[in-house]
């Protein structure tokens, strides 16, 4: 075989070789409903301050819950590295920019992971509504019974200036089994994000001078 075509073959090898890690499944283990983890910072701090008003009624909607799901450490890397390579017009992948399905190819979970997810998720009677086309966002719906038993958590209700809210109240944890793709779960709470500033008052209209 010429040299060359040996060369070509390495290096197309090569290639799937990094593909084939990039695309790694990350869920090896078997979903163990007894071996939990919890998801850090999932309690709006909020349900800190308010009047609890009790326990949301078993089968109250909670509808678009979306989860996200994460790269791996390696796909983390290359991505960041893309980043910067896309901004830099020395590099040859300067502005290569990826449709969400190229994105969601080489940084997303593998589909058997997605699979699994998807398959916990329906499991505890969830209707799963859309995969994000990147592969790191997947909503889904159910009721807040669903919620509390998946999550193992309580949606109590809560008073904060004389509004009412729902969230969840304490961290949300998830089989330890899926730990390596889940990063974690938002659309529990109602909460708004506030702004970051306030109106003092009105500035005084200017002098007009009528002379």
């Amino acid at each position: 075989m010429p040299r060359f075509r040996s060369t070509s073959c390495l290096l197309i090898f090569a290639l799937a070789g990094v593909l084939t890690a990039q695309q790694r499944p990350r869920i090896s283990q078997r979903v163990d409903e007894t071996r939990l983890t919890r998801l850090g910072q999932t309690t709006h701090p909020l349900t800190r301050t308010g009047r609890d008003l009790g326990r949301a009624a078993a089968d109250l909607p909670m509808e678009r819950i979306q989860m996200q799901l994460t790269s791996s450490p390696e796909q983390q890397a290359a991505l960041e590295q893309l980043l910067t390579d896309q901004h830099d017009a020395a590099s040859p992948h300067f502005q290569e920019w990826l449709t969400p399905e190229q994105f969601g190819e080489r940084f997303g979970p593998a589909q058997q992971d997605i699979d699994a997810v998807v398959a916990w998720l329906q499991g505890n009677g969830f209707r799963v509504d859309e995969i994000g086309r990147g592969r790191r966002t997947l909503e889904f719906s159910g009721t807040a019974s669903q919620v509390e038993r998946a999550f193992h958590t309580q949606m109590r209700q809560y008073e904060i200036a004389g509004e009412r809210h729902l969230a969840n109240a304490t961290d949300l944890a998830i089989p330890e089994a899926l730990a390596p793709v889940i990063g974690g779960v938002a659309g529990l709470h109602d909460f708004r994000h506030q702004p970051m500033h306030r109106v003092l008052g009105q500035a005084p209209a200017p002098a007009t001078n009528l002379s």
